[in-house]
């Protein structure tokens, strides 16, 4: 039994949960969990062991009373073994280091005739001013204004508990960025297309439930069932069909959304420059390349069929039919943008169909890694070529690698980032799109197939049925929500200036309780619209939760003839608590020869 893990959160119960409350629990937990299922080994243990303590009447009532998770904890009633010499002769320094971390007491010691029937000693116990919690209740939050000028100051409670575990990724003015990687000062994607500052960051570690939401293909990791996102919800009529005109615009907990919501959605807005350049090389003097339709046509065909070889040879395959008026833009803007000959390489066991291109040129093939990625997995489109060109830009990827079966074309990549990134693009442009994930798997010949994500991009200007188009913005359907449990891991969340929203892959979520402002302009009643992120420690402790305190027992009485004698010592003993006897401390006296 660990009296340090929280065996009713684990769970997803409180402390006064009933035998029927944690069978039902334990029952769907451990199926969800369960090896055979896919789950984790690990939290299926945790789960079992949880569950047999909690079931089990003498368990159950042990660890209420030892962990500080119980319903019935109190100091009073640990106890741990622990020797040590006359406390006149001093104790070893490593065995004293070691005896103030316990918990629980049951003191053997040593005596000679000078003992005058008390022990004096330290060791670590609640802090008190803190009540154990570690953090400093009193302590001040102040939110400072873009010129670091204090504009409101307020007292600390919890702090804010809504987060994401860090495989989740923010849209910046800079692209997608890992939501543990973000920085105070970044500008994020928030509500009406607008990009607004970060001006706080939250890391803490978390054990509970969290939700993996899957909305269109665009997949949330890891959410705590209490932050918010905003969705619309549609009304429907007697044949269960949406009535696109009659929805409310909320926003709630994750764990109140629904498979029929829709999570409000932005659009990605494009950065693109006017120039790029190719660094200077030993044979090559720098040079500047218009961001203009041909540029963005070449990238685009680089990023589909092409990679570099050596640092030195950028190679672009195509098919020698289907492809045609591409390889000869590629000859055309090869020769006249960048000064290069392109030369054409056949292989007999790559059939007549194959063209493949080579570019002899050690400055493109650097520049293009940098760029938009080599390799097919790490592959990407630069943010810097996005906002002018972009039906340019998705027409070609599309025709080098994509396939079109009436009005729906897909995409097909091993490059996670590219696909999203094409989504985004479509949605930009008006048309409905999907992402779907296919596993790695080996086929019938033996072939290995990485995992693969394909896009699903229908041009119709005409709502589909994972995405609707108000007043408000763009929808996108929920998919699929799972729910799991967490051990002791790392979350974040991000304060936003004004807004107090940010993205999640586009999808609109709130940064705490109410965020602010909501749709309909009521102020938050947690953070005060200021976007508050927790407490600080407290400074008795600093954060410990324990303090050094010394504890004395005196009036130890023994017979003088005994060699060892056992006294029960009571203390700080209260009546008026039903059910706590008091401190408790068993004292073994051994006298000395």
């Amino acid at each position: 039994m660990n009296f340090s893990i929280n065996y009713y959160q684990l769970l997803g119960l409180n402390n006064q949960a009933t035998d029927k409350e944690i069978k039902k629990s334990y029952y769907r937990l451990s199926f969800e969990h369960h090896p055979d299922h896919g789950g984790d080994p690990l939290i299926f243990g945790r789960i079992t062991e949880g569950y047999d303590i909690l079931m089990d009447a003498k368990k159950r009532k042990e660890y209420d009373c030892r962990s500080k998770w119980g319903k019935d904890y109190d100091e009073s009633t640990e106890f741990f073994n622990y020797e040590f010499d006359n406390p006149s002769t001093g104790w070893n320094e490593e065995k004293l280091k070691d005896f103030k971390k316990k918990e629980r007491l049951n003191v053997v010691c040593r005596i000679d005739d000078s003992f005058d029937g008390s022990i004096e000693y330290e060791r670590w116990v609640v802090c008190k001013k803190c009540k154990g919690t570690g953090k400093d209740d009193k302590s001040k939050i102040e939110i400072k204004d873009e010129s670091g000028n204090i504009v409101k100051v307020y007292d600390s409670d919890g702090g804010c508990d809504f987060c994401f575990e860090e495989n989740n990724y923010v849209i910046t003015k800079s692209g997608a960025v890992k939501i543990s990687e973000i920085k105070v000062n970044e500008m994020v994607l928030s509500s009406n297309n607008t990009y607004e500052k970060v001006t706080h960051l939250l890391k803490r570690v978390y054990t509970g439930k969290v939700l993996d939401i899957n909305v269109s293909g665009l997949k949330i990791n890891g959410i705590t069932d209490n932050h918010k996102l905003n969705i619309a919800r549609f009304k429907k009529n007697k044949h269960g069909r949406i009535i696109i005109n009659d929805y409310e615009i909320m926003e709630i907990p994750a764990s109140e959304l629904l498979i029929s919501d829709y999570v409000i959605y932005q659009n990605q807005m494009g950065f693109s420059k006017d120039k790029v350049v190719l660094e200077k090389t030993h044979n090559r003097k720098s040079k500047e390349l218009l961001i203009d339709s041909n540029f963005i046509k070449f990238i685009s065909c680089y990023i589909s069929e092409g990679n570099t070889r050596g640092g030195r040879v950028v190679v672009l395959t195509f098919h020698k039919e289907k492809d045609s008026s591409l390889i000869e833009f590629i000859e055309k803007y090869t020769k006249n943008q960048l000064d290069s000959e392109i030369k054409f390489i056949s292989n007999e066991k790559w059939g007549d169909k194959v063209a493949k291109i080579e570019i002899h040129n050690s400055q493109l093939a650097k520049f293009l890694d940098d760029f938009c990625g080599h390799l097919a997995e790490n592959k990407f489109i630069n943010p810097g070529i996005l906002g002018k060109h972009d039906n340019i830009l998705l027409d070609t990827l599309l025709m080098c690698d994509g396939y079109k079966k009436n009005n729906c074309s897909t995409y097909t990549t091993i490059s996670k980032k590219l696909a999203y990134q094409i989504f985004h693009i479509s949605q930009n442009l008006g048309y409905n799109s999907s992402i779907g994930t296919y596993n790695e798997y080996v086929d019938k010949n033996g072939i290995r197939h990485m995992t693969c994500y394909r896009v699903y991009i229908t041009k119709l200007k005409k709502m589909g049925i994972s995405k609707k188009v108000i007043k408000e913005g763009i929808c996108l359907k929920v998919k699929s929500i799972e729910k799991r449990n967490i051990i002791s891991t790392n979350v974040y969340n991000i304060t936003v200036n004004n807004t107090h929203k940010y993205t999640i892959d586009g999808l609109l979520v709130n940064n705490c309780e109410g965020t602010g402002k909501g749709y309909n302009d009521d102020p938050c009643t947690f953070c005060f619209g200021q976007g508050k992120i927790g407490s600080k420690s407290c400074k008795s402790c600093n954060g410990e939760k324990r303090i050094l305190g010394k504890q004395k027992l005196t009036g130890i009485l023994f017979p003088k003839d005994a060699k060892d004698f056992k006294v029960e010592f009571m203390g700080n003993f209260s009546k008026d608590i039903p059910g706590k006897v008091g401190h408790l401390w068993l004292v073994k006296i051994i006298l000395t020869e």
